[in-house]
């Protein structure tokens, strides 16, 4: 089996400690099969010279494509600037390596991006999935729409507790695809070591309790209840915080506040070489959280034999199944853990009892594991590249529209602010002689003034979309006028046509997320554009092929252009002979849409 992976859960030479876990099954996995892995990075994030597009790490073929982020704006596009970015790594790497199938791990917008890249190639998809990317992103609409959507194309889900496999079963996939398989744990690694040297390695005071607390330091982990805690725990028994995050000064300035600062210390993050030795060192493990999926630290906890305090959260209540591995509580309650950290303490522990409770929880039989669920799935197809195959149905209908899916030789040109009797006849007299399919945005006054021409472009195999009613003062509306504007182009054009509106485009390509969600629930497609005319502020047509040829012309472009714009008639036609030249093919938006 020749296996692509796809996932930004992935170490890289800034940060040779990410994702240990995902490393570490995905490092025995390529023991079983040939492996590949896409491991996207959003731009700006780190410099080609910090983190290379390529590089070898641990003996497997490692590619860093950057994809857009626009930090805290637009995340429900995230999914499709993922794709974007990570396509033509795809492309290069298939040419030398013809994989058989894809494996996504994370949920958004990682396995979105690979389910399109999937489709696209008819290649079977598996999905994992880790726990925050479902119990938190589902929460918003949009990406809870294309996460389902992703999960509804794989072959199998792998979850990583039995709470995650529910919660993904409860958005309508079918139990029967969904695999449990918890993360596994490096039981060569995290193995029973002396207490006492542990302590003298670290620094550790002999004479004390110890609990630890490894993990990011973010207000999802809850370590700020665990510090509360402390107010009611003996005090001979100290805190040991490894790790960092943005939550850090606000945590030490709560231990200070608390009187707690030499009880509660701070150790910042260390290496993953060091933390069987911060385990070891301890009397428990505690972990806090308000949500988690399956936390490896437990894991690597119960590996050294020692116990855990933590949340009834996530995988835990499956990790810690019974009392001799540790105590669980309800999250956010500082009360429950400072009584179960002094029992945990109070209480001798058979070491090697709790270690081979997780003997067989080792990432060689975890692999495996994975493995066997690919190996009997689906076979895939010999794909073509994705330049060379013929892909019509990629993109899924009721989303946002911003570029075609490169690979058929496809251009669209799309018409805005008509129909007008001074441009619009001779526009289509142009594309009629020149045999070219196109889409017309009509705004809605100027439909019912020339419904005629709008008329004439249906029938003429033309598709139309609603580009609002006024377009005036678009930008200020609130979220009730836009979906007022939207409800009204839905009936005026079941009403004129006899069909359903199923494209939008907003004036001036503004929206909003109340906006999206509307489309979304209504079917209708957001359509924006990838290429610019701007026509509409040109004063030649000279200038508006100037800016054509600056921006380029490509396979997939949207075409932004004006059918109220005398320019329009001059340079139409060789806008056209431009882009038959480069081979491409004309093509209404709906051809883009599956």
């Amino acid at each position: 089996m020749k296996l692509l992976i796809i996932t930004n859960l992935f170490p890289n030479a800034a940060e040779p400690n990410r994702s240990p876990f995902n490393f570490q099954q995905i490092r025995e996995l390529a023991k079983l099969c040939d492996v590949k892995v896409v491991a996207p990075i959003p731009h700006f994030q780190y410099s080609r010279e910090q983190v290379p597009e390529y590089e070898e790490i641990a003996g497997i073929a490692v590619y860093h494509p950057r994809y857009l982020v626009i930090p805290k704006i637009m995340r429900c596009l995230y999914g499709f600037f993922f794709y974007d970015g990570i396509r033509n790594t795809v492309e290069e790497i298939y040419e030398d390596f013809e994989f058989d199938k894809i494996l996504a791990t994370w949920a958004y917008p990682d396995a979105f991006g690979a389910a399109l890249i999937a489709r696209q190639m008819d290649k079977p998809l598996y999905i994992k999935v880790h726990g925050t990317d479902i119990n938190v992103f589902i929460q918003y609409f949009l990406r809870r729409t294309m996460i389902t959507w992703a999960c509804r194309q794989a072959q199998k889900i792998m979850a990583v507790s039995s709470s995650l496999k529910e919660r993904i079963a409860g958005l309508g996939i079918p139990a029967d695809k969904i695999e449990l398989i918890p993360n596994g744990v490096d039981c060569d690694k995290f193995k029973i070591l002396d207490k006492d040297e542990c302590r003298t390695k670290l620094g550790l005071s002999h004479k004390s309790k110890h609990v630890t607390y490894i993990g990011n330091l973010k207000p999802i982990k809850g370590v700020r209840y665990l510090i509360q805690a402390f107010l009611d725990v003996m005090p001979d028994v100290c805190l040991n915080i490894v790790g960092d995050g943005k939550e850090l000064n606000n945590l030490e300035k709560m231990a200070v506040d608390l009187q707690l600062a030499e009880r509660v210390r701070f150790f910042g993050r260390q290496p993953h070489e060091a933390i069987p030795l911060w385990i070891n060192a301890s009397d428990c493990l505690c972990l806090p959280s308000l949500n988690e999926g399956c936390p490896n630290v437990v894991l690597e906890s119960l590996a050294c034999g020692r116990p855990v305090v933590a949340s009834r959260v996530g995988a835990v209540p499956d990790l810690l199944d019974s009392e001799d591995k540790g105590i669980m509580v309800e999250p956010g309650n500082e009360k429950a853990l400072a009584r179960a950290i002094k029992q945990i303490i109070m209480h001798n522990v058979d070491r090697r009892q709790i270690r081979e409770s997780v003997l067989g929880y080792g990432w060689e039989e975890n692999a495996k594991r994975v493995y066997s669920i690919m190996q009997k799935g689906t076979k895939g197809k010999r794909a073509l590249s994705l330049k060379k195959k013929v892909v019509s149905k990629v993109i899924p209908s009721g989303t946002i529209l911003i570029k075609g899916t490169p690979g058929q030789k496809r251009i669209a040109l799309t018409f805005d602010d008509g129909p007008g009797q001074e441009c619009t006849p001779q526009v289509l007299d142009i594309l009629k002689n020149e045999n070219v399919t196109a889409t017309f945005f009509y705004i809605g006054n100027m439909l019912e003034q020339n419904l005629t021409l709008a008329l004439r472009a249906v029938n003429e195999g033309h598709t139309i979309g609603w580009h609002s009613y006024t377009h005036r003062g678009y930008q200020q509306w609130n979220g009730r006028q836009w979906a007022d504007d939207l409800i009204k182009g839905k009936e005026l054009f079941k009403n004129l046509f006899n069909k359903e509106c199923l494209f939008f485009r907003p004036p001036r390509g503004i929206y909003s997320l109340r906006h999206i969600l509307f489309c979304t629930t209504n079917k209708v497609t957001t359509v924006l554009w990838n290429k610019d005319s701007l026509d509409f502020k040109s004063k030649t047509s000279s200038e508006v092929l100037d800016t054509i040829e600056s921006s380029g012309i490509e396979d997939g472009d949207i075409w932004l252009l004006h059918d109220d714009h005398k320019l329009v008639l001059e340079y139409l036609p060789k806008l056209i002979n431009k882009c038959r030249e480069k081979g491409l093919k004309f093509v209404s938006i709906k051809d883009y849409i599956q």
